[in-house]
Formats: C-alpha cells, sequence, structure tokens
C-alpha cells in the first residue's frame, strides 16, 4: 500500500502525512486524506539519510511542519551541515531555525507549545578507554515563531525535557544530575530526583499526573550488562512511585495507556517486526506485569 515510504505516520488536522523517497534519493512530504485517499506530494524536505530513511523526524506547530534528522549527523564520515527546518504546508517558508557544522551532533526532543517550538541540542564522542559513547548536553533551546528569533533557555546538560503548561513548570533531565524542576515565571528551579547509575541519562513523557522517565536509550548507549530497561514513575515532586522492567522503548500511548516496544516478531514471515505491551494509566502506580494486546497475539 505504501512502497517507498517511511514507515512513520503522522496526523495533523484532518490529513495523514508520510515521507516519500524518490529514485532521485529525495525525501518528499506527501499530505493523504485520513480515509487514505487523494494523495499530494506536497514539497521535497531533504536527502534520504545515508543509513535509514526512517530517521527524519517531524513536528505539525500552526499549519507549519519542523524537519529534522533524529541521528544528527553522528553516523556520518565527515562534518555535514544539520538544522532544523521549518516549512508552512503551503509551502510559502522554507527556513532553517538553527544550523551546526559540529561534528556529532543531535537535535532532539523537538516539542510545539502555543507559538514556541523547543529543542535540546548535544553531541556525542566515543571513549576509546571505556569503550562508551559519551553524551555532551548544550542546554534547551527555545523558538520563537513571532518574532523568528532562536534562543538557548538553560544552559545545562540535558538529555530531555516536557513542559507543564497548566502550572507554567519545566521538568528536564541533566545527565549525571537527575530531575529537575523550573518555575518560568520565578526562574527558580530544584533538583527533584537524583540520578543514580541506573538512571544516569533518562528520556521524560508527562500526563498531567506522572512524569515517566525512560532509561532505555542510556542501556543501548553505554552498551552494559548491570544496567536494567526501566521506566520509572514519579509525581510531581520527584517522588517514584513505581518502576517497571521493560524490554525495549516506552511510548507515552493516551491518556488510558502507556506503551513500548516487546521485541520482534520473527515466526511469522512478513509480520511486523515489533509488537507492542501496555499498561492501563488507572494502575500506573502498583502494576508490575504488561500485557500484549490481543490483535497482535
Amino acid at each position: 500500500v505504501f512502497s517507498d515510504y517511511s514507515e512513520v505516520v503522522w496526523y495533523y488536522k484532518n490529513h495523514i502525512y508520510m515521507i516519500k523517497f524518490s529514485s532521485e534519493g529525495r525525501a518528499v512530504l506527501v499530505q493523504i486524506n485520513s480515509d487514505g485517499t487523494d494523495r499530494k506530494e506536497l514539497f521535497d524536505i531533504g536527502s534520504v539519510p545515508i543509513d535509514s530513511a526512517d530517521d527524519y523526524s517531524l513536528v505539525f506547530n500552526n499549519d507549519c511542519v519542523y524537519v529534522y534528522n533524529n541521528t544528527g549527523n553522528c553516523r556520518l564520515p565527515e562534518t555535514v551541515q544539520i538544522s532544523i527546518k521549518r516549512f508552512s504546508l503551503d509551502n510559502k517558508i522554507n527556513e532553517d531555525i538553527i544550523t551546526s557544522d559540529e561534528q556529532s551532533v543531535l537535535f532532539n526532543s523537538v516539542r510545539a507549545y502555543g507559538d514556541k517550538v523547543f529543542f535540546t541540542y548535544s553531541t556525542t564522542e566515543f571513549k576509546k578507554e571505556t569503550k562508551q559513547n559519551v553524551m555532551t548536553g548544550d542546554g534547551l533551546y527555545c523558538y520563537n515563531e513571532s518574532t523568528g528569533k532562536t534562543t538557548k533557555l538553560i544552559d545545562k546538560n540535558i538529555s530531555d525535557y516536557i513542559i507543564d503548561t497548566s502550572d507554567n513548570i519545566i521538568y528536564y533531565y541533566v545527565i549525571n544530575e537527575g530531575l529537575y524542576k523550573y518555575k518560568i515565571k520565578d526562574k527558580e528551579e530544584t533538583l527533584i530526583y537524583k540520578a543514580e547509575r541506573n538512571s544516569t541519562l533518562c528520556y521524560i513523557s508527562f500526563d498531567e499526573d506522572y512524569i515517566y522517565l525512560d532509561n532505555t536509550r542510556w542501556c543501548l548507549f553505554t552498551r552494559t550488562a548491570d544496567l536494567t530497561i526501566t521506566l520509572y514513575v514519579l509525581d510531581k515532586d520527584g517522588n517514584v512511585i513505581n518502576t517497571m522492567e521493560t524490554r525495549g522503548s516506552v511510548f507515552f500511548g493516551d491518556d488510558r495507556y502507556k506503551l513500548f516496544e516487546v521485541g520482534k516478531k520473527t515466526e511469522v514471515k512478513y509480520a511486523s517486526m515489533h509488537k507492542l505491551a501496555y499498561i492501563k494509566k488507572s494502575e500506573i502506580n502498583t502494576a508490575d506485569t504488561w500485557s500484549e494486546s490481543e490483535w497482535q497475539k
């Protein structure tokens, strides 16, 4: 049905969006009606990444789409400029909101709140003496759509963040330190969860009630046997409510479920290579096991 398309599907304002890869090695944004009809190629968003055609990430906001390569230029042998690009869906806007010529750079965790778009900036380096990758964050940045300016908001070694818009608070995770709570109005920050060996680097999601810390990428990044892939459930004050061992990447889900990738489904030819397991949000503070969806069994 979707040959030559990315595996990822986005949905925005009653339309499906996918990336189509042309024979010329270009990536094109395609708009599709919600019933799957009337596919419309909008515009070229860049070249197809060398290692993987599915490395592009998209964030939609105010009839624009922000496009970036979520692996940066870390896989490339020479320095290649990377950026976060902003396109309007009518293709009248085509601009870079930030660029970098540095080697092994990642722009990540791009998220939109109102007329502001936030993202992290980090670099990676392989240490020969420890045979481990080391990630160093350059802070949390903010792009203002109204002014067109990009500024650094917090200058710390940040792996990820979320924003509680109802309470005007930024929660961000500092590598090797832990989870901070930053009151935007007062510019007051507090360390509310101290990092441990197993949670040196975490990524965050949020559902207005709980903060979720996921150390999957830290475990995969370091390739150290003594680490356990874990989902941490915290309240807004940083108290650990529950911890659950997982076997793959954790996803936010919706207001009902927390999901995670359970692994490869290799016994069925041509079937999906991955399955999803879930936990009900209503049981998130007591649950200790994940359930597999019936339709995948």
